[in-house]
């Protein structure tokens, strides 16, 4: 992981936000949700803080923070 990962809120274990220490508008964010269409618990974003970088549903926390730095990293380069 290259993202500064850190809880979004002491209340709730299962909300994370990873930033770019250098880009200061854009992060990731990775979240468990209650129930979804895909069967898969973890919601992972990746943003530029204007752009959608990508987006998807996964079953760990680990794979949802993997998946939204896949997503960020390559396209950083190019903002």
């Amino acid at each position: 992981m290259r993202l500064n990962w850190k809880r979004t809120s002491v209340r709730d274990p299962d909300d994370y936000v990873g930033k770019d220490p250098e880009r200061p508008h854009a992060y990731c964010r990775i979240y468990k949700t209650v129930a979804n269409s895909s069967g898969q618990p973890w919601f992972w974003t990746a943003s530029d803080g204007h752009v959608d970088l990508g987006t998807g549903y996964t079953a760990s926390v680990k794979d949802a923070a993997e998946l939204a730095e896949a997503a960020y990293w390559p396209k950083r380069e190019k903002i």
